[in-house]
């Protein structure tokens, strides 16, 4: 509200600017009776109104109202032989901007005139003069109460021994105040004049303000209107007109002026016009007289078509909500399209897009620790089309397990710490038997790290990822610094060194404990029990224990892609015995791989650090 009177103010203040130097005399005196029956048939009290193309002249400020492109062609018939022939067209362009366009060429014809010696022409010699004007103009809605305008005229005179140009602005405003109640502010022709060789002239400029009452409410189709006009040469005149739709397809028009015909030097009477308008579908035709005492009467005819729609944007809105709660969320949601983007809700979960071209739309909204979720829809002009999407919570993962010596299986007491997806980070400790758990957990990647409270064990790292609802079982079978594990049944063939398939776990048990400990190195050892051997292949049991753990390092290189410089291979042979040869079982126990770890605790912080 504050804005619209901003404007009137503007408005009122450029116009009365204009009036400044006073009296003068004017060129284009058809800029003071506007085009149109209608308008016309109401004494010309339109500028509060002006609500279709016959505003163009008046105030297409108000044409903001137009939801259909118009077209109109008119004819006047004024007195003597003064004929005008109107065409216009309203383009409603977009949503909140309208352009209009219109046409006028006035003839008069039979003027008589006088020679350079004042002697009258013949009869048969009368002359003709005819002026040209067109009108551009372009309106704006500022919102849905309130729109502005600017029109460009440009003007041609022929007056049988002279001619003229000129140009002149109009802006006008208008203000639907109340849903009854319509205001409109208007200053015309302004500019600099119409010109005739090195001679100017001003134009009929004129300020006028406009209020229109409809009472659709109480009496269907029924307008009164009112315009109060302040012409160049400070005179002031006053118009007034009411409309009525006795019938769906016609109206009665009736309406008063004042100017700017002076009525003292006529009549009052010649202060009347009326007139009729027939409404059929589409096409409308009105008709409008106008008496001027003993000059005679003057015709207006006009046909108005209307065809197409205006353009019309719709509005989206979208809200986030919990599934279960329907408290708003504050998502990341993606719109693709009539209408692309992405945004950041806040904490009321909701986004709202005005000016949304009509057709489908698709909106997804994301959100940590929820489902994702999506939904499409139409959106249609005119209208508010509104998207609720619903999102589920992720059921939280756990991990649990427990740390215990790789060797003996003891239970360790240890910290567990983690992280994870959006800063998750944490930790736990074991419990007395070395079990540990990490309850809620989001889905996606984390890193654990589990750190005995020996200071003699390796701590170990590992990844692992998480799933909604699902419970991971993830153990730590730590290290103990130059630790020595005995894997007694790895066979092999009699005199062979190739590992039987049927022993692939048992190395596979070795190959794990070198992936969970990727800073350590071992010494795998080879031993074979006392019986002699001798063959083309291997000379001694020396040789035999050596091909033995070689083949034992080869498969857990290729297997699980380690380097080979952490796993150093010796054979033994016979040596060492940790049984009696002269059993069977005593020779089982001596046949046997060792895994011995060669790096000390130190050296496992020292690689980490360099990691870090």
């Amino acid at each position: 509200m504050k804005r619209a009177f901003l404007i009137s103010f503007l408005l009122a203040t450029v116009t009365f600017a204009q009036f400044r130097d006073g009296m003068g005399a004017t060129a284009h005196p058809l800029l003071k009776t506007g085009f149109g029956p209608r308008a016309a048939a109401m004494g010309n009290a339109y500028i509060g109104l002006s609500n279709d193309i016959t505003g163009l002249w008046w105030n297409p400020a108000s044409m903001h109202q137009l939801n259909t492109y118009e077209a109109m062609l008119s004819h006047h018939e004024w007195l003597k032989g003064i004929r005008d022939e109107f065409a216009a067209l309203v383009w409603p362009q977009s949503p909140k901007n309208t352009f209009g366009f219109a046409f006028n060429f006035s003839t008069a014809t039979g003027i008589e005139h006088w020679d350079a010696n004042n002697q009258p022409v013949p009869a048969d010699s009368l002359i003709t003069a005819y002026e040209a004007l067109f009108l551009a103009s372009y309106t704006r809605e500022l919102g849905a109460k309130t729109g502005v305008s600017a029109s460009l005229k440009g003007m041609y005179e022929n007056l049988y021994d002279a001619s003229g140009f000129g140009g002149a602005l109009d802006i006008g405003f208008h203000w639907k105040v109340l849903p009854m109640l319509n205001l409109g502010v208007a200053a015309q022709n302004l500019g600099p004049g119409m010109f005739y060789g090195s001679r100017s002239y001003k134009l009929p400029m004129q300020a006028v303000i406009g209020a229109a009452l409809s009472f659709d409410d109480i009496l269907e189709g029924a307008n009164f209107l009112t315009d109060i006009r302040l012409h160049l040469d400070n005179n002031i005149s006053v118009h007034a007109g009411a409309e009525l739709w006795p019938l769906e397809i016609l109206a009665l028009r009736l309406g008063f002026q004042s100017g700017p015909q002076t009525l003292d030097k006529l009549n009052v009477l010649a202060g009347f016009t009326g007139g009729i308008g027939l409404l059929l579908n589409n096409y409308r035709i009105d008709y409008a007289i106008a008496p001027y005492s003993s000059l005679g009467l003057t015709h207006r005819l006009a046909v108005i078509a209307a065809f197409g729609r205006r353009p019309c944007y719709g509005c989206l809105i979208v809200k986030v909500v919990d599934a279960e709660t329907s408290k708003p969320l504050p998502a990341n949601i993606k719109t693709s399209g009539v209408c692309r983007t992405e945004e950041a809700l806040g904490t009321e979960g909701r986004w709202e897009a005005r000016d949304v071209n009509p057709g489908d739309i698709s909106v997804s909204a994301e959100l940590f620790d929820y489902y994702p979720a999506s939904a499409s829809a139409k959106v249609k002009a005119g209208q508010n089309t509104e998207l609720v999407l619903p999102l589920s919570k992720i059921p939280p993962g756990a991990i649990a397990g427990k740390v215990f010596d790789v060797k003996t299986n003891k239970a360790l007491l240890a910290t567990i710490s983690y992280e994870g997806p959006n800063d998750i980070r944490g930790e736990v400790k074991t419990d007395a038997q070395g079990n540990y758990s990490i309850p809620s957990l989001y889905r996606g990647h984390y890193k654990l790290h589990a750190q005995p409270e020996h200071p003699k064990y390796f701590p170990q790292d590992v990844e692992v990822t998480i799933n909604p609802n699902d419970k991971l079982e993830k153990d730590f079978a730590l290290l103990r610094e130059k630790e020595v594990i005995v894997f007694h049944n790895i066979n092999f063939e009699s005199g062979k060194a190739e590992v039987l398939p049927e022993f692939y776990s048992v190395l596979d048990q070795i190959g794990q404990i070198l992936v969970d400990n990727p800073s350590i190195q071992v010494e795998l050892a080879g031993y074979t029990d006392s019986r002699p051997i001798k063959t083309p292949e291997f000379l001694n049991n020396v040789e035999l224990s050596q091909g033995r753990v070689e083949a034992v390092k080869a498969y857990l290189v290729d297997k699980f892609k380690l380097p080979e410089d952490r796993l150093v291979v010796k054979g033994y042979g016979e040596a060492n015995p940790i049984a009696s040869n002269e059993t069977e079982e005593g020779r089982a126990k001596n046949r046997r791989v060792e895994f011995k770890v060669l790096t000390g605790i130190e050296y496992y912080h020292e690689i980490r650090n360099m990691e870090e």
